[in-house]
Parts: C-alpha cells; sequence; structure tokens
C-alpha cells in the first residue's frame, strides 16, 4: 500500500470535518491557543471552543492532544474503532 493509499484510508475512517473545524484543528496542530486561533480566524475565542468541542464529539477523543494526534493520524478516533 502506497502512502497515499494509506492517507485515503485513514480519512475514511474518521469522521468528516467542517471546513470551519478544519481550520481550527490545522491551527490547534501548529501549537496554536484557543485565542490565538480565534484572532487568526477572526473568531470569539467561545466560538472555537464550541468547534473543538464539536471535533471532539464526532471523533470521540477527550482532549486538545489527541485531536492533533488524530489529525496527524496518530491515533485512530475511538468511532473507527
Amino acid at each position: 500500500m502506497s502512502v497515499g493509499d494509506a492517507n485515503a484510508e485513514h480519512s475514511r475512517q474518521r469522521p468528516e470535518l467542517t471546513a470551519r473545524e478544519l481550520a481550527i484543528v490545522e491551527l490547534l496542530a501548529r501549537g496554536l491557543s484557543n485565542a490565538e486561533i480565534g484572532e487568526q480566524l477572526h473568531l470569539a475565542e467561545a466560538t472555537v471552543k464550541a468547534h473543538l468541542g464539536r471535533v471532539m464529539a464526532k471523533w470521540q477523543v477527550r482532549d486538545r492532544l489527541q485531536v492533533v494526534l488524530v489529525f496527524l493520524g496518530h491515533l485512530e478516533p475511538r468511532s473507527a474503532r
């Protein structure tokens, strides 16, 4: 299996995110805080928290670290197990 095939397979296992959720997770993976993400995307910090909460629910993970690990492909979301 090629790297592209592995990435495609992994993306099928993760519940889909909205464009906004994906943008927030990408910034989170770059190490930004909720406040910094809000500044970058012109959102209130509470809105960023709400989006991250939805991501955590979709991927059935418990914290920000697990969100990043799923995003980077180092952890499978619980719903895919």
